[in-house]
């Protein structure tokens, strides 16, 4: 589950459903993330590991999101 301040980005999907993950393997999963007001600066984006079997949260990170460029237009 990813979570963003909504008047800050877009995200072209929040939830993934991913299959049994095992330790020591590198995963890629990617999101396309989109600043909704680029002059307001920059802020974090949470991503939760949730697990079927359980309502606690088996990893939780916080991402710091880089300041965005503005796009020309």
């Amino acid at each position: 589950m990813l979570m963003a301040p909504e008047a800050m980005y877009r995200l072209d999907r929040k939830l993934m459903v991913l299959p049994m993950l095992a330790p020591g393997l590198t995963y890629i999963h990617e999101v396309d993330v989109t600043c909704v007001n680029p002059a307001a600066g920059c802020d974090s984006i949470t991503v939760v590991l949730l697990s079927k079997s359980s309502s606690l949260p088996i990893m939780q990170a916080q991402i710091r999101m880089p300041v965005s460029e503005l796009a020309d237009e």
